[in-house]
């Protein structure tokens, strides 16, 4: 993981987690990455032995609040067991429930609200540049003298 520091924009982390399904445990390869062009979302790519891979975007509030109590109440849900960090997804084309080892967690939430301390998300974000963007359209700029 890497650390906080003065002008990053971006943190990660790779980690193993443990996928939940009945009679076995195998592993899982992810990667979160939270970046502050992006300051409401955390990507999270989930890949297996196989290679095969799927993301994951996920509100950062989840990952902060879930370190500490249950969060979330529909398609994502983390919350903290003795012994992890259990991330629940569910989805039309299936679910899956995870355990995450929670000093990793827990570090990665500290790292988030180092880059974007909670409530200044909107210092970090411009709605209009980014529907500009969606719609790909360029925004009139004001000249300055």
């Amino acid at each position: 993981m890497s650390g906080s520091q003065v002008g990053q924009t971006s943190t990660a982390m790779e980690t193993t987690m443990a996928l939940l399904v009945e009679g076995d445990r195998p592993l899982v390869r992810a990667r979160f990455e939270y970046r502050t062009d992006e300051p409401f979302g955390v990507h999270m790519t989930l890949s297996l032995e196989d290679g095969s891979a799927v993301e994951w975007v996920i509100a950062r509030e989840l990952i902060i609040q879930g370190v500490h109590i249950p969060a979330g109440l529909a398609d994502v849900q983390l919350y903290p067991i003795s012994d992890a960090i259990v991330i629940e997804l569910d989805s039309p084309d299936g679910g899956a429930v995870l355990l995450a080892d929670p000093a990793a967690m827990y570090e990665f939430a500290v790292e988030i609200q180092q880059l974007v301390p909670l409530g200044s998300e909107d210092e970090f974000f411009c709605l209009d540049d980014a529907l500009a963007e969606i719609c790909q359209v360029e925004l009139p700029r004001s000249s300055q003298s």
